[in-house]
């Protein structure tokens, strides 16, 4: 009896806690804010997201799981219910029963992927738009092209 009480209890704070909770997706990280009687806020930067599960239901729904990378350390109980399932070493904070789940999704993925495309461009040296690299090496073999003629260069070697 004591158990099923329990477990009574614990499905009632979940609910009440899903009830209250506010997801947002900004142009740099996503927030979360849930609680019923001490409200909490988490910040999770796009930077310091890896990688994103989406799990979807039948009508649409579905969770969106983040594996946080980084410095950034997330207790398990502090983010419970908002966490995917028995991930408890390391806890990935969830978008749970999301309406329209795939959608959030890809628009999640777009501003992770775009961040993570900042993080990792190098430049590499720099050609110009016939294909010579003058500039570089101070040689020409024809007429000049590049910034002297109004011709901007395109970089290549662009990791993105």
């Amino acid at each position: 009896a004591f158990g099923l009480a329990g477990v009574a209890l614990l499905v009632a704070v979940a609910w009440l806690s899903g009830r209250t909770t506010i997801y947002s997706i900004t142009n740099r990280r996503v927030v979360m804010r849930y609680g019923i009687a001490l409200p909490m806020t988490v910040n999770i930067p796009f930077t310091e997201i890896g990688a994103a599960d989406l799990k979807s239901y039948r009508d649409g729904s579905g969770d969106i799981a983040l594996a946080v990378t980084g410095p950034l350390k997330l207790a398990y109980l502090h983010l419970w219910p908002n966490v995917r399932p028995w991930h408890l070493k390391n806890a990935q904070p969830a978008l749970r029963s999301v309406p329209d789940a795939e959608k959030i999704a890809q628009l999640l993925a777009a501003h992770v992927g775009q961040i993570a495309a900042i993080k990792r461009m190098e430049v590499t040296k720099p050609t110009w738009s016939d294909g010579r690299a003058e500039a570089m090496t101070g040689q020409t073999t024809g007429p000049m092209t590049g910034p002297m003629t109004g011709q901007s260069p395109s970089f290549a070697g662009v990791a993105a």
